[in-house]
């Protein structure tokens, strides 16, 4: 009888030893952390005349519809020949109330972004005026040189390198492209 004692004991705390197993909390693995694309709905480019501040251009590409519905606008530069211009560049996401400056979060990460800048048909130059804490460029902040009169686009690539940014002067075929926008530039 003893043994049969002990044999049902032992089960028991078999079974309990199970449950208590079953029923342990299991560890909760936190979700990944995804950077999720923002919403881009205007990206301006602000020209300063750096020999004369009160000479300000600016264009704007603007869809605030999103992708997908009416085609987005997009405003022209004129620029004057021979002139050294400081240039933002502002990205905003209207769709948010208040409206979302997405440029701010393109700084914060400057590690993982770096704007491109190319030319077709008009004479200009490019150079960056930013940098992220790494020393390479990032190019919210930059400097456009005019030469003579011309016309042509300029193309305005913003690219997302996280892991992949490389030094000065970068690679532009490295990482996403999260925007890419043409503006009609002449200078005259």
């Amino acid at each position: 009888m003893n043994n049969k004692k002990t044999q049902m004991k032992l089960a028991t705390l078999a079974v309990m030893a199970m449950l208590a197993v079953a029923c342990r909390k299991q560890p909760t693995i936190p979700p990944a952390i995804v950077n999720e694309p923002e919403n881009i709905t205007t990206v301006k480019v602000t020209l300063t005349d750096s020999a004369n501040t009160a000479n300000v251009v600016s264009a704007a590409w603007r869809d605030v519809d999103g992708a997908g519905g009416n085609a987005p606008t997009i405003e022209n530069l004129t620029l004057a020949p021979n002139k050294t211009y400081l240039a933002t560049i502002t990205i905003l996401d209207e769709t948010k109330s208040p409206v979302a400056v997405v440029s701010d979060e393109v700084l914060n990460e400057g590690k993982d972004h770096q704007f491109f800048f190319q030319k077709t048909g008009t004479n200009i130059s490019f150079s960056y005026n930013d940098e992220d804490g790494n020393g390479n460029p990032i190019g919210l902040k930059s400097k456009w040189r005019t030469g003579a009169v011309s016309t042509g686009n300029v193309t305005v690539i913003l690219k997302h390198q996280p892991g992949v940014k490389v030094a000065k002067p970068g690679d532009i075929n490295a990482g996403e492209t999260d925007l890419e926008v043409t503006y009609t530039t002449t200078i005259q």
